[in-house]
């Protein structure tokens, strides 16, 4: 047999016939995250958090909440600038922009829940609403809420004509409908109870 032992490193059997101890040896690859020499991916300190987006620690020691926002939203302090592009990108008509705006706003000013931003979207005369619509999806800790089985959707008329939008599954804008607001606050203030 040629090579040597993945357990201690002799040469001469495989690690399966080993009875030495096991022998911690310097890592000689590159590593998968960083493409740095030296160590591994597991070890990498440029690694990021899959839940929260953040360094220095591992998703599964992660106290932090999910993050949901787009990766390639421009980054903001300042929510009164937020706010105007969201009013912006109301009057353009534009709903990619308007998506958009609304996520930055959002993240911006994570203390808001749907119903205030749907009252406020309704006293602003936005073209753009909320709509609440039943569906059965896990229940993942978000910065609006902490389950979502009502997710929103975004609709440009109000028959649903594209079901397949791409933009998230539980949070869509969508047109003006009429003043009928009996159903609407009621499903966004209670999203995952039905």
């Amino acid at each position: 047999m040629t090579g040597e032992c993945f357990n201690c490193g002799e040469t001469g059997y495989n690690k399966a016939d080993c009875t030495n101890p096991k022998v911690e040896r310097s890592f000689t690859g590159t590593c998968r995250t960083c493409g740095a020499e030296g160590h591994r991916s597991s070890g990498c300190a440029d690694a990021v958090c899959k839940k929260c987006s953040g360094s220095g620690h591992t998703a599964a020691a992660c106290t932090e909440k999910y993050d949901v926002y787009p990766k390639d939203l421009p980054s903001t302090d300042d929510a009164d600038k937020a706010w105007e592009n969201l009013l912006a990108a109301d009057a353009t008509g534009d709903v990619d922009d308007f998506f958009q705006a609304f996520w930055i706003y959002c993240k911006v000013a994570p203390e808001l829940t749907l119903v205030q931003l749907e009252e406020c979207f309704r006293e602003t005369d936005f073209k753009y609403y909320l709509i609440a619509k039943e569906q059965t999806v896990p229940s993942p800790s978000i910065p609006m809420s902490t389950s979502r089985a009502t997710p929103t959707r975004s609709f440009k008329s109000p028959s649903r004509r594209l079901p397949n939008l791409v933009v998230p599954s539980w949070l869509r804008v969508g047109p003006r409908l009429p003043k009928r607001t009996s159903n609407v606050y009621t499903m966004l203030a209670s999203p995952g109870t039905t």
